[in-house]
């Protein structure tokens, strides 16, 4: 098969952040936990497997709900706190993201991010992992969105700002 003929049926790339470019699972996990314990609940790291790329809000407030805590906007308040101290120690970028990148930059193909994440926790990703937000040519955050994935809204308005077909990008997603 001729890669080449993908290649010419496609005009960007749209990376999710969490799971695909970084390996932030763990630290948020970390995070959810402790901020979690700070409410007496002793969740457990599958609680919150369901919650996983429904934005942080839902993270946060899915599992405190199943133990039994309301909704409280300081969940996701301090949920950021305890992350953006551990991150720095524990994230890691998954091998050759950096160079599938530049290739794609090489050929000519534009180059975005789509995460239901907030832009101040996709910031600080970035910056942690060593990669510069001027490599993207968009970024779409959990910010800029109403409706959170599975709904395919984020790449849509993705696709819309690159000003891109969504029939000619190609999402690369966890799960």
């Amino acid at each position: 098969m001729d890669n080449n003929i993908l290649w010419n049926d496609i005009d960007a790339i749209i990376f999710d952040m969490d799971g695909v470019i970084t390996d932030t699972e763990p630290v948020i996990n970390e995070a959810g936990i402790l901020t979690l314990k700070q409410y007496g609940i002793n969740a457990k790291p599958e609680d919150f497997i369901p919650f996983i790329g429904a934005g942080d809000d839902k993270y946060i407030t899915g599992v405190a709900e199943k133990y039994g805590i309301k909704y409280d906007p300081e969940l996701k308040k301090k949920l950021y706190e305890n992350y953006f101290k551990i991150l720095p120690q524990k994230i890691k970028l998954f091998p050759g993201v950096k160079e599938l990148i530049s290739t794609i930059k090489k050929i000519h193909k534009k180059v975005a991010i789509a995460t239901a994440a907030d832009l101040v926790k996709l910031k600080a990703n970035l910056d942690c992992s060593g990669l510069s937000i001027d490599l993207f040519d968009c970024i779409i955050t959990g910010d800029d969105i109403l409706k959170k994935k599975p709904d395919p809204e984020i790449y849509l308005i993705t696709a819309q700002k690159l000003k891109i077909a969504p029939d000619k990008c190609c999402v690369m997603k966890m799960h």
